[in-house]
């Protein structure tokens, strides 16, 4: 039916808020989530009160809601009907943080339109009528406004950072193996001095630029190979790059300072060790999730920057570790390398329950699949040529070679799911996971950086498959030192945050159930699955493996996924609630 002012609620109505707080806001998730709470409670002031929050944080306006957790559970819960539905109306803070473009308009107004829903938009003074074409019309404007305002601030940063690169300046992030920071005087804007900040360049690092002028004077004048270089400088003891600062590299420490091949080709391909300032070397270009659904919106991917557009300094913008000729001997030498060629991957025909789950608790490596006759195995290996050189500290830890049976986990798995869900134990499983959430400490702002270190380490794991595959190694090198980067500056902010306050935990376990609810079917389910579909459903509980060679034993996790359906009333993040069980686990 048609939504017209006349179906909108009545006072002293129901009003679920869907807010947003994006990553390029200078405010917190608290405060962004106050003024636009404020806006929506002025617009409904007379129609009813704010009685649940929707909020999606660290989420740019570009991303559809099909793909907001928030706002994808809001739609979801709007299927419902009162009273399991727990509003009447929707209320927003500001149309640019709801909707990134037309098109998102274009998208999510029709199906408030179908369900009679309301929704309350402050620039239009009370509820959207879409009869109204004066509505229409100042929905659209505001949704080309926000993408506008989007490529407008992309616009500018892009052409602060090609000033700022070409005068010189060093621009954040981790700096390269070989230079350290140093003081660089007081920051030219006033507003910045004023709060302490100051400027950094960077200097040669005494006890690394040696080690860095060694591994060119190695490739070029001595010809040694990649792999050559990285195995000398482990038995030599010479601590590899994580080893050398592991404060800033804590997800490295399993390495024990041994070289990985990766670390040498970075060395050998970063043109920063010339003296001059580069940015630009990684471009992102928008690419559509699917071309047959683009309501679900596009992903920034990586792509090389032509190098015409590399950006240099004019000047060198700190001391130079190796010469110009030095450098381009290195890079024609690599560009003639012989490459394997890229493998195309095969579908498998046995699926892997496990797959992407399991990672072995010596080294942190996911742990690869294999099928052997008629029995799923997972394995990791420490002499694989793409990963560390081989070293005794890592050697005593780890077998070269550690095998698990797939089954032998899985097992023990499908037993205590069972009884965890078993409404006989379901009490005391909810007791369990609310203690899990009261144990965490951490703030809002921490759990999206701790899912945007996750993201990282992700590609990373997907740069070194494609270079095994045969993909350019200078390629990958580029790729891999962006996301090193981005994902050292996440670690930084996120040690910087510290232990958060404690969380207020009164209506948790009413949460917890209604998330359980959802699995009480979950062992007749698993039961019934087999293959792809049980590792779609262990993925969906948060099943994550831990298999530790030595001692033959699995740690298992289960963190149930929150229900879209499940949102805390003023709450902006779901509670973190993790069940863990340990079980043998012979290979």
């Amino acid at each position: 039916m048609a939504l017209t002012h006349e179906s909108a609620p009545k006072p002293d109505g129901d009003f679920a808020l869907l807010a947003r707080t994006s990553t390029e806001d200078n405010q917190s998730p608290e405060e962004s989530l106050k003024w636009q709470q404020h806006r929506g409670d002025l617009v409904i002031r007379d129609a009813g009160r704010i009685t649940i929050v929707f909020h999606d944080t660290g989420l740019s306006r570009s991303i559809p809601w099909k793909r907001r957790p928030y706002a994808q559970a809001l739609l979801k819960e709007m299927r419902q009907p009162r009273p399991i539905r727990r509003f009447d109306a929707v209320v927003i803070g500001e149309p640019q943080r709801a909707f990134g473009d037309q098109l998102q308009i274009a998208s999510i107004i029709p199906i408030f339109v179908h369900l009679g829903i309301s929704l309350w938009v402050p620039e239009l003074g009370g509820p959207y009528d879409p009869n109204n074409d004066a509505h229409d019309i100042i929905l659209g404007l505001f949704g080309g406004m926000s993408k506008a305002e989007r490529n407008r601030i992309r616009l500018r940063v892009k052409s602060q950072m090609t000033v700022q690169a070409r005068e010189g300046r060093y621009l954040g992030g981790r700096p390269p193996y070989g230079y350290m920071l140093a003081d660089a005087g007081p920051h030219p804007n006033p507003a910045k001095a004023a709060d302490g900040k100051r400027l950094q360049r960077l200097v040669p690092d005494p006890v690394a630029a040696p080690v860095v002028r060694r591994i060119y004077d190695m490739y070029v004048r001595e010809g040694f190979g990649i792999k050559t270089i990285a195995q000398r400088l482990t038995d030599e003891g010479i601590p590899s790059p994580s080893g050398h600062d592991p404060e800033r590299n804590p997800h490295r420490a399993k390495a024990k300072g041994a070289w990985a091949r990766s670390a040498v080709r970075t060395i050998l391909t970063n043109p920063r060790y010339l003296g001059h300032q580069v940015w630009h070397r990684v471009t992102g270009t928008e690419v559509l999730l699917d071309i047959d659904d683009v309501t679900l919106g596009s992903k920034r991917r990586a792509r090389l920057t032509d190098p015409d557009q590399v950006v240099t300094s004019v000047e060198h913008a700190q001391e130079s570790l190796v010469d110009r000729e030095t450098f381009d001997a290195v890079q024609e030498r690599l560009a003639g390398g012989v490459h394997a060629p890229v493998r195309r991957q095969r579908a498998t025909p046995h699926p892997y329950i496990l797959r992407g789950l399991i990672t072995c608790a010596r080294c942190g490596r996911r742990m690869q699949g294999s099928w052997r006759q008629t029995r799923a195995y997972y394995q990791c290996r420490l002499a694989d040529p793409a990963e560390y050189s081989r070293s005794r500290e890592l050697e005593a830890d780890h077998p070269r070679s550690a095998y698990v049976r797939e089954d032998r986990i899985t097992t023990s798995i499908d037993t205590w799911l069972a009884q965890l869900f078993d409404p006989d134990h379901i009490e005391h499983t909810i007791a369990e996971m609310t203690q899990s959430v009261a144990d965490d400490p951490l703030p809002p702002r921490a759990e999206v950086l701790r899912r945007t270190i996750a993201q990282l380490n992700q590609k990373l794991d997907r740069y070194r498959d494609a270079l095994e595959a045969g993909t350019n190694p200078a390629l990958i090198a580029t790729w891999t030192a962006e996301v090193e980067s981005a994902r050292a500056a996440a670690e930084t902010e996120l040690a910087r945050l510290g232990p958060g306050p404690p969380r207020p935990i009164h209506n948790i376990p009413a949460l917890i159930a209604d998330i359980l609810r959802e699995w009480e079917t979950m062992a007749e389910a698993l039961g019934a699955a087999d293959g792809t579909r049980k590792g779609e459903l262990l993925s969906n509980l948060g099943v994550l493996v831990s298999y530790d060679p030595l001692t033959r034993r699995a740690r298992v996790t289960c963190r149930p996924k929150v229900s879209e359906s499940v949102v805390s009333e003023g709450r902006h993040e779901p509670p973190r609630a993790a069940l863990d069980g340990e079980y043998l686990a012979a290979a």
